[in-house]
């Protein structure tokens, strides 16, 4: 998920011409990044539902049918495909950790009009069913810059197994006949840092389903 950082700033600076360079780094291994795509599709056995590729921040792997494009931080251990519909692949999801903020994306298709509504209450309730302790979070949120947001919703919490307490922000967003949902979880202390990158993953998320262009 690298591949987002460099292309963060340009989601949340208002349209008044502000502009920041990125500082160079080493040389990407895309062909590294391609083959850890590529044996994330081979264990899911997914290869006739995704299409692996790279960036110079590290893996992607598209889904074929939505459009979504999974952003993968390299090496992770946490880095996989998931299919949930047994390989027709309207319901598919990725997963991947960046530090302590671990991100997951899904699409399923959308089959009726309260989709959107009925996918984020599904992930809320999951919220509450894995937590015995479930708050909303009250801290500062961030609102990405974009005059074309599609129909969205999000919620934010503050969650505790009685040892630790951790961020979860769930979000969901409506593209065509596709319904794209996230969720972010941190320890409590990184609840900024999460909230800040979440919303930008959200908005790289919609932005490559809407304009559908292969890897």
């Amino acid at each position: 998920m690298r591949a987002l950082t460099a292309a963060i700033l340009a989601v949340f600076v208002a349209a008044g011409g502000a502009q920041s360079q990125t500082p160079k780094g080493p040389a990407a291994d895309t062909g590294s990044y391609r083959a850890q795509a590529s044996a994330l599709i081979k264990s899911a056995e997914a290869g006739a539902l995704f299409v692996a590729g790279a960036s110079k921040g590290g893996p992607l792997a598209q889904h074929v049918k939505s459009s979504m494009v999974c952003h993968f931080e390299p090496a992770s251990p946490a880095n996989r495909i998931q299919v949930f519909d047994e390989g027709r692949g309207d319901d598919v999801g990725c997963a991947t950790q960046l530090h302590d903020i671990k991100v997951t994306v899904f699409a399923t298709r959308a089959g009726k009009a309260d989709s959107l509504g009925r996918e984020q209450a599904e992930a809320n309730a999951g919220v509450r069913r894995q937590w015995p302790e479930v708050v909303p979070y009250k801290g500062e949120i961030v609102v990405a810059n974009d005059k074309d947001r599609p129909p969205m919703m999000i919620n934010r919490f503050i969650v505790s197994d009685g040892r630790t307490r951790q961020f979860v922000r769930t979000a969901a967003v409506r593209v065509g006949d596709w319904v794209y949902t996230q969720k972010a979880i941190a320890p409590e202390a990184s609840a900024k840092a999460a909230e800040f990158y979440a919303e930008a993953s959200l908005t790289f998320l919609y932005r490559e389903a809407r304009l559908g262009r292969p890897l």
